[in-house]
């Protein structure tokens, strides 16, 4: 069994397991195919949750996706790989208040989940100024 020309016994004995391994051909060609898709004006956003070495976030950005960060952590990491700030969306249900600071303080999308993390958000954007926000609905579902 290979993956990109690499056999995967071979990986496996060379590098122990469990392993990642991905191709970079196949991971750029589906980016593409999943952009060109979107059109102009979409935005296709891989889940750092799923994979988040630098490398491949830098192969990532690179393609043009944004990226879903669900930590400080993850945001971190994703900075630190030279991924742009205003394509990174914070997303989670159980932001902190330091969490919404570290997005706000990158400049990345904060995804609002409830009226809780609504007024974190004004305690730690100055008055006057504006930050980008997306707001996540749950039709049928009562809010907080």
């Amino acid at each position: 069994m290979e993956v990109g020309g690499c056999d995967l016994v071979d990986l496996a004995r060379a590098h122990g397991t469990p392993l990642y391994v991905y191709d970079e051909a196949t991971v750029r060609q589906r980016s593409a195919e999943y952009m060109a898709a979107m059109g102009a004006g979409g935005e296709v956003l891989y889940s750092a949750k799923a994979f988040a070495s630098p490398q491949f976030l830098r192969i990532i950005a690179g393609e043009g996706l944004g990226l879903d960060v669900v930590s400080a952590g993850e945001l971190h990491v994703a900075l630190k790989s030279g991924f742009p700030a205003d394509r990174i969306h914070f997303l989670g249900n159980n932001k902190s208040r330091e969490d919404i600071d570290a997005a706000r303080n990158a400049g990345s999308t904060i995804v609002i989940d409830g009226f809780h993390e609504f007024e974190m958000l004004r305690e730690v954007v100055p008055e006057g100024k504006r930050h980008p926000v997306m707001l996540r609905i749950s039709p049928g579902v009562k809010p907080d």
